[in-house]
């Protein structure tokens, strides 16, 4: 029996098997609003289909965090960070939403 928890919710075997991409076992976070999806406390390992029912809500710290800087609610792994400054530039601390099409702004 596979064991997939995401956002703290183990995922069915149907769920499973709907997935583009085959998770080893183990505990994952997946951002709804931009299918951004990693390791729990990890950063980014890539990005599914947006608005899939997996798990729970997202948490806040679910990637790790320790940056101040949060998109969609969850605070930037460092690595993430990094990655996403060397895109848009530097990132202040705060809070910003990132769109399934790639569109990063000020979740004020």
């Amino acid at each position: 029996m596979r064991t997939v928890r995401v956002n703290g919710l183990p995922l069915t075997e149907r769920q499973l098997r709907a997935l583009p991409v085959r998770l080893p076992d183990g505990d994952y976070w997946y951002d709804r609003s931009c299918g951004a999806f990693g390791r729990w406390k990890g950063p980014i390992a890539g990005f599914l289909r947006p608005g899939l029912d997996l798990g729970g809500p997202m948490t806040r710290d679910c990637s790790g965090g320790g940056t101040g800087v949060f998109v969609n609610g969850r605070e930037l792994h460092p690595l993430d960070l990094l990655v996403l400054s060397r895109i848009v530039g530097t990132l202040r601390p705060g809070h910003y939403r990132l769109s399934a099409r790639g569109i990063l702004g000020s979740a004020a």
